[in-house]
């Protein structure tokens, strides 16, 4: 969420006198010209022959486009006859419509000082006008939910298989079978990884990859994704649970080998690889500015280590420098 506290600067400028005076004739007109043979006006010092040559020189109001004959606000080179007029030109609160001289951008949108504190959509970022029930306690705005959520599971298999084909496409192809796909909301999610993951996990996890193994069978490998994400975070989750399931296809002992931080901050890796090379801006953007010790830290450790390398140096780092273990065949325990 992007704030930036707009306080305009204003600025009133008192205007000189405008009189009539009669008498011996001043000379000429500083407008027209012309001698002035009778009664006559004094604006700043200068003499005019009529009001209609005094109100050429005024200035005019930017909003209503009148001549300004008295005090006026001068706000960026802009002048104003009122404060009703500047008011107008100040850009009303997206909610309740105020508007205010000190107003706050929220993502480059207006916002009263009440309504930019929250609370925020997790799709747009911004404060919620209108909430959509998801069900699950999770905070969406209605034009987010009806435009951009994906909520079902049709459209999220879909998005997947798209998901597949980009990572194999990044050289991650595995031997085994594309993991079954389930949609699940944030309640079931939670109860899936249960007492497993750090309360910080739970918190903010969007995806979940369950893998179970047993001897001499094939593996039944299930990946869970959040409904109602949008789809650019479809995919960035999408991406980061099948670096998951390749890490499980292809090594036995990674648990073993890389920490917490290293194992989850790899999968975000790939996730802003394959995001930053489709162009996929917003999955870049969490990714790198997520503060998180475990996911955040961990991403700009493994950076740090393959910066934009490729499967080759990631199986160079996985193999020479932490010592994990290939499957001698792939996805069996």
């Amino acid at each position: 969420m992007l704030f930036n506290f707009k306080t305009l600067a204003v600025v009133l400028i008192l205007f000189g006198f405008i009189f009539p005076v009669s008498g011996k004739s001043p000379g000429r007109c500083a407008t027209c010209g012309r001698s002035i043979v009778s009664s006559f006006s004094v604006f700043e010092g200068k003499n005019y022959c009529s009001e209609v040559c005094v109100e050429k020189l005024l200035p005019t109001c930017h909003q209503c486009q009148k001549r300004i004959i008295s005090n006026f606000i001068k706000v960026e080179n802009r002048n104003y006859c009122s404060d009703e007029c500047f008011d107008l030109t100040i850009s009303p609160c997206e909610i309740c419509g105020l508007r205010n001289r000190s107003y706050v951008l929220v993502e480059g949108v207006p916002f009263c000082e009440k309504h930019a504190k929250g609370p925020f959509c997790e799709i747009c970022l911004l404060p919620v006008k209108t909430k959509a029930d998801v069900g699950d306690g999770r905070l969406i705005c209605k034009s987010c939910h009806q435009s951009r959520a994906v909520l079902t599971g049709s459209r999220m298999d879909l998005i997947y298989q798209a998901t597949w084909k980009q990572f194999s496409a990044f050289s991650m192809n595995t031997s085994g079978s594309l993991p079954v796909v389930k949609m699940v909301n944030k309640t079931a999610l939670n109860f899936l990884l249960g007492k497993t993951f750090r309360d910080n996990d739970i918190h903010r996890s969007q995806g979940f990859y369950l893998r179970k193994e047993e001897t001499g069978k094939p593996a039944e490998c299930t990946l869970y994704l959040l409904s109602a994400m949008d789809e650019p975070l479809v995919y960035a989750v999408g991406y980061h649970e099948t670096m998951h399931h390749w890490l499980a296809e292809n090594y036995s002992n990674v648990s073993q080998k890389l920490s917490h931080d290293e194992h989850e901050g790899l999968c975000q890796w790939v996730s802003w690889r394959l995001c930053s090379d489709l162009g996929n801006v917003r999955g870049v953007q969490i990714i790198e500015k997520d503060t998180d010790p475990v996911y955040g830290d961990g991403f700009r450790k493994v950076k740090a280590v393959l910066k934009e390398g490729n499967v080759q140096d990631v199986r160079r780092w996985l193999e020479q420098d932490k010592g994990l273990k290939v499957r001698s065949v792939s996805g069996q325990p």
